[in-house]
């Protein structure tokens, strides 16, 4: 019986929603016998729609008799570091069950911060997009570790990153710099757990992956074109707008989900939605850590 325990924060809008929708109809759902979601965020309405949404396209799947599912959602804001904690183990203690054969755990999550030129920023810009981008879902993957790692058949746990972790864009170095730094924090958790499996003579079941979504057109991306101040690089968002140069989020979500089951990138592989084809053909293990 293979059970699934699937924790995706961010979950009330964008590509957070995205992803919870394909995930019902993806691989996963279709082999378990039961999926259990938490989904989080700071939108509660935004968390229901998705849920019902969630619902509803089950419903319509063939195996829908075959698999039970259940939503649960939970509104967590990580913008006060001193109750991270806290506000992890609420989310983790909103799970229906705590055995699972399957876990997952996807940090969405995130703030681009002030976009501007470093000159101009404060001390308090750069402690809330930290925090935001860094602090909290670190503290969330470490509560999901200890309470949910090491899953009998197997922990994957999704970063949901950006270019901008491997390429600078002016007047966004908040937002670059937490996204690279997120990229080396799961990159670590990856050799950790490794390391964990074999101190403890065990497989290493533990899969990480920083996956680049590309641009949508979410609410992000609207953000933006409207606060970038008029630099060059502020060219580039208005065309991927008006020359139709944004990623569809579904179908990056479900890009994401299929290289999930591939399963044969390098552990902590930091990939991005365009080299997605170029992975899944290649056929064995390529780093792009």
């Amino acid at each position: 019986m293979l059970s699934w325990l699937i924790a995706i924060t961010g979950a009330s809008k964008g590509f957070g929603t995205c992803v919870a929708l394909a995930l019902v109809d993806s691989w996963i759902v279709k082999g378990a016998s039961r999926v259990d979601f938490i989904l989080t965020g700071r939108d509660e309405k935004g968390l229901r729609s998705a849920r019902d949404q969630m619902i509803q396209t089950f419903e319509k799947q063939p195996n829908a008799n075959r698999t039970i599912i259940q939503v649960v959602t939970t509104i967590a804001d990580f913008s006060d570091p001193d109750v991270l904690d806290a506000v992890s183990d609420s989310i983790l203690n909103a799970a229906p069950s705590s055995s699972y054969t399957h876990t997952m755990l996807i940090n969405n999550s995130g703030s681009l911060g002030r976009i501007e030129r470093v000159r101009n920023l404060s001390a308090k810009d750069y402690r809330a997009a930290y925090d935001a981008n860094i602090t909290s879902p670190a503290v969330l993957t470490s509560h999901f570790l200890r309470r949910f790692g090491g899953a009998e058949e197997g922990t994957w746990i999704v970063n949901v990153s950006s270019l901008a972790a491997v390429k600078a864009l002016d007047t966004m170095s908040m937002y670059a710099t937490g996204k690279a730094a997120r990229d080396m924090f799961f990159r670590c958790v990856a050799l950790e757990e490794e390391e964990l499996a074999k101190e403890s003579g065990r497989n290493a079941n533990t899969r990480i992956l920083s996956y680049a979504p590309g641009p949508m057109e979410t609410q992000m991306q609207k953000q933006i074109r409207s606060e970038m101040p008029d630099v060059p690089m502020k060219e580039m968002f208005v065309d991927f707008k008006e020359k139709n140069g944004m990623v569809d989020p579904m179908d990056s979500a479900r890009k994401m989900l299929a290289v999930l089951e591939w399963n044969k990138y390098e552990n902590g592989a930091h990939i991005d939605v365009y080299d997605v084809e170029t992975f899944l053909s290649a056929g064995d293990s390529l780093n792009k850590a």
